[in-house]
């Protein structure tokens, strides 16, 4: 029995007692040491007593004791928000490598190209192809179709595009395999901005007709577009051309406005009648 006791006295004296433990910094900077209390309380406590150390053991390792606090919190933030400059250094060099590459292209390659990016309203490849030196590609003509980067920006409506390459001195008169010309495409699927543009260009022809004998102004017609056929007829367009099939751009109109007289266009033509 005595000896019991002077155990349970041994456990009371550990009680209160303070100790050190050294825990390394995974930042680096040294050591980092706490102290703790030995309590001498059930089971749960030991427990909870442990859970408490690892959590300050886990939260100050994560600091270097050799950083301010000022440095310590801008270390955090750039690991939370890591800057890309490398990345962003390679793909401007690759854009610089792409640009150096178009000069050892064929015309029919940098007019290819050209042409895709009139279609898919790429401004920045446009403007790379045609700033190319000794090779002028703006009216470059696609042999399996006759088209021009011209006529496919202006099919598609792209005023920026069509912009650029008026400024270039395209070619408004080319006509594809088909007799289309850039106003005859813009009337057909492009927009008012692109037909704008295209009619004050100086000696543009107006009247200009595909291989059935469509005009732009008959294009309009049939798309029921008032605002196209009144800039065209504010040009100078002749209302009063007519198709393969003898069929005029009012004729045109009341053909797909099933034969009413009260359309916009309808009205628009007997206006200028």
């Amino acid at each position: 029995t005595e000896s019991r006791d002077d155990d349970n006295d041994g456990e009371k004296e550990m009680a209160g007692v303070k100790r050190t433990t050294t825990s390394s910094s995974p930042y680096g900077g040294g050591s980092i040491s706490f102290d703790y209390d030995i309590e001498d309380d059930d089971d749960d406590d030991d427990d909870d007593d442990t859970e408490n150390k690892n959590a300050v053991v886990d939260a100050v390792a994560v600091m270097n004791v050799n950083d301010s606090p000022g440095a310590i919190y801008a270390n955090a933030s750039s690991l939370q928000q890591p800057p890309l400059p490398t990345e962003q250094k390679e793909d401007k060099k690759e854009k610089d490598k792409d640009f150096l590459h178009l000069e050892a292209l064929t015309m029919d390659q940098l007019g290819s190209m050209l042409l895709d990016a009139a279609m898919s309203d790429d401004l920045t490849t446009v403007a790379q192809c045609l700033n190319v030196k000794n090779k002028d590609c703006v009216d470059w003509i696609d042999p399996s179709d006759g088209c021009t980067s011209l006529q496919l920006a202006s099919l598609g409506g792209s005023a920026r595009i069509v912009r650029v390459l008026l400024d270039r001195g395209a070619d408004t008169n080319a006509k594809d395999l088909h007799g289309a010309t850039a106003l005859i495409c813009a009337c057909q699927g492009g927009t008012s901005e692109v037909v704008e543009m295209l009619v004050q260009v100086q000696n543009i022809d107006l009247d200009a007709s595909d291989e059935h004998g469509v005009t732009a102004l008959m294009r309009t017609a049939q798309g029921m577009r008032s605002q196209m056929a009144k800039m065209l007829l504010d040009a100078g367009a002749n209302m009063n051309s007519v198709d393969e099939h003898g069929l005029t751009a009012m004729e045109h109109a009341l053909k797909h406005s099933g034969g009413k007289k009260t359309t916009a266009i309808i009205q628009l033509f007997q206006t200028y009648s």
